[in-house]
């Protein structure tokens, strides 16, 4: 065979094995190992019967089993239970975050940009702001994209923190 250049070895592609070829697709590992009439599961049911197969499935649990407890992660009570320091954190930046969304709203709306904090947090300036920012975004039709350009531009220093 001279001449013949070998393909290097790839995920897909043809094994000789002791004299035998295999054939091997990485799309069909669903297919092999899952509820399918082609599966390796289904062969040795046919092959070897009842007895062999739930061997075999046992095998495959064992190994699946071992080769997550050692490549896995998971997901313990201890790390879904906030903490009190970076709740309250959370909960700063939340408020900041609101705080600098009404603001922004409201200098867009043209009402004027200087809203002390407690002033964009009470209910009548939301009801206020929200009214205007009504009146604004049916005038214009490029208004809608104009507040969130200009609410991005105010929002990501908060939100990068």
């Amino acid at each position: 065979m001279l001449g013949t250049r070998r393909k290097p070895p790839t995920e897909e592609g043809t094994v000789i094995l002791r004299w035998e070829l295999f054939v091997a697709r990485a799309s069909s590992t669903n297919t092999v190992l899952g509820a399918s009439s082609r599966g390796i599961i289904h062969a040795a049911y046919e092959l070897y019967g009842p007895e062999s197969s739930e061997h075999l499935l046992t095998a495959f649990g064992r190994l699946f089993t071992v080769y997550l407890q050692d490549r896995g992660f998971s997901g313990g009570m201890e790390d879904l239970v906030l903490k009190s320091t970076p709740e309250l954190e959370r909960n700063h930046h939340l408020r900041e975050a609101d705080i600098a969304s009404i603001k922004a709203a409201a200098e867009f709306a043209e009402m004027g940009g200087g809203m002390e904090a407690h002033e964009a947090l009470q209910a009548s300036t939301r009801d206020a702001v929200a009214g205007r920012l009504k009146t604004v975004l049916t005038s214009r039709s490029s208004a809608e994209e104009e507040l969130d350009d200009h609410l991005k531009s105010v929002l990501y220093p908060v939100a990068d923190k």
